[in-house]
């Protein structure tokens, strides 16, 4: 929760600027690595973030295509292979298979609102958000988030 609140405060600093970011997630991990599926990063359009990834080595990457991902307004994922010689795992702590979920922020969007829910609200949250799509769909994108609320069994996006 302490990730989220620091996230949320830089945003709520910054949203007045009209200055446009993007979210970072991981959001798959297969063997080893600094952070697990939920760990997030913003990332503002001038190269300030707050959050984390993993434990350093992926920051650095994930800022540039954020600010990819928000000059094109379109989601992304990204894997980063850390158990490969030669590629950006060799000396690394980790050694797996990271997928991170890079997603511009938008005024349409709810991640935000998602986030504050979270931290404002006590006791147990479930974000859904979509990583793959398999055939067409027309009513659900990439990147899109459901916030499900337990108490009342409904799905908001």
């Amino acid at each position: 929760m302490k990730e989220i609140k620091s996230i949320l405060q830089l945003y709520n600093a910054l949203k007045s600027s009209d200055e446009k970011c993007a979210i970072a997630q991981v959001v798959r991990v297969e063997e080893s690595s600094y952070r697990r599926e939920g760990a997030r990063m913003i990332v503002f359009e001038s190269g300030v973030f707050e959050g984390g990834i993993s434990g350093g080595c992926l920051e650095g990457d994930a800022l540039q295509r954020s600010q990819i991902a928000i000059l094109k307004q379109e989601p992304s994922i990204v894997t980063y292979d850390t158990s490969k010689e030669k590629e950006i795992g060799v000396g690394l702590g980790c050694n797996g298979i990271i997928d991170v979920l890079i997603s511009p922020i938008s005024e349409e969007s709810p991640m935000m609102n998602m986030l504050q829910k979270c931290l404002s609200e006590r006791g147990a949250h479930v974000i859904a958000t979509v990583t793959a799509l398999i055939g067409n769909w027309d009513s659900v994108s990439l990147g899109q988030s459901f916030y499900y609320d337990a108490k009342s069994s409904t799905l908001d996006n």
